[in-house]
């Protein structure tokens, strides 16, 4: 637990960093209808910083379905710019492992609720813009993002046994 919470503080720290609109004392300050409209303006880390407000005030369904959509526009993000920086990989893959390990956890202990929280995740995505990475000017870059996520959850539908065994085994249990 200690690491987690010391993973959440370091996410939510780099959102100050480098979300473009939302900064993180916004994130902590404004409602929710305010930040999810301010969003699609924002770097794709600012999704992942508002699942773990989400996540910490103990609304874990919607957490999980924002993690998600942080890992659609993270990955379209790092697709559309190969040329970013090392650490900009590094913070999706440490956002993985943190924050996803935690949400992905807790969405684990219903396997129907949490391909449903994919797909609601996808549409969203669909749905609404995304200001900071072009959806049109890289389209295909887009759609191997949103088939990442696609992928996965195909997979948790295909392998529920598997995954609920492997939970299992490391002291988890349904919801």
């Amino acid at each position: 637990m200690r690491k987690f919470i010391l993973a959440l503080v370091l996410s939510v720290s780099a959102v100050a960093v480098h979300a473009a609109s939302l900064t993180a004392d916004q994130l902590e300050t404004m409602k929710p209808k305010e930040i999810e409209a301010n969003l699609p303006d924002s770097h794709p880390m600012a999704y992942f910083a508002y699942g773990i407000k989400l996540f910490k005030a103990g609304k874990y369904d919607p957490s999980v379905q924002w993690y998600y959509i942080g890992l659609i526009r993270y990955q379209h993000y790092l697709l559309s710019n190969p040329d970013l920086p090392a650490d900009e990989s590094a913070q999706l893959e440490n956002m993985k492992k943190g924050f996803g390990k935690a949400a992905t956890d807790y969405a684990g202990g219903v396997m129907h609720e949490w391909t449903q929280t994919i797909d609601k995740a996808l549409s969203w995505d669909k749905t609404h813009p995304n200001n900071f990475t072009s959806k049109e000017t890289f389209a295909t870059q887009w759609q191997q993002a949103r088939d990442e996520v696609s992928k996965e959850r195909d997979h948790i539908k295909r392998n529920e046994a598997q995954i609920k065994a492997e939970r299992a085994s490391r002291g988890l249990s349904d919801r």
